[in-house]
């Protein structure tokens, strides 16, 4: 017959393990994209909520590059990154007219030779 000690420990680590297996139920499934719609290639395309950030990678011209599922909180700011011929641009957006929280879906990030745009496109409910 198992301790109490033996026992308790079973049920706590049970717990724990619960407890980071549901971290982000609750949480919208957002998933995260880029749109490279300039007339040269991109390095190190990433976006950064707050202190989160996704991407950083090489995006083609006309090439579209997702990410699923981003298990971070999306932020009212969002500062947009990429490098064109090793030049750093830094683009920030206010992203509270674009993306309505607490909504599932795709976040995507247009990028152009003038600049970056949001656009946010809602997940339908499965019928």
């Amino acid at each position: 017959m198992p301790s109490k000690f033996s026992l308790c420990l079973t049920m706590l680590l049970l717990v724990l393990q619960m407890g980071c297996a549901t971290a982000n139920i609750g949480r919208p499934r957002v998933d995260i994209a880029f749109v490279n719609q300039s007339s040269t290639d991109l390095e190190a395309v990433s976006a950064r909520f707050g202190q989160y950030e996704c991407g950083g990678g090489y995006l083609g011209r006309t090439f579209l590059k997702g990410y699923g599922d981003f298990r971070h909180p999306i932020t009212n700011d969002v500062e947009v990154r990429w490098e064109v011929n090793r030049t750093l641009k830094v683009e920030r957006l206010d992203l509270r007219k674009v993306y309505p929280p607490g909504r599932a879906g795709r976040l995507t990030f247009t990028i152009t030779d003038k600049g970056v745009s949001a656009g946010f496109a809602v997940e339908l409910a499965p019928q």
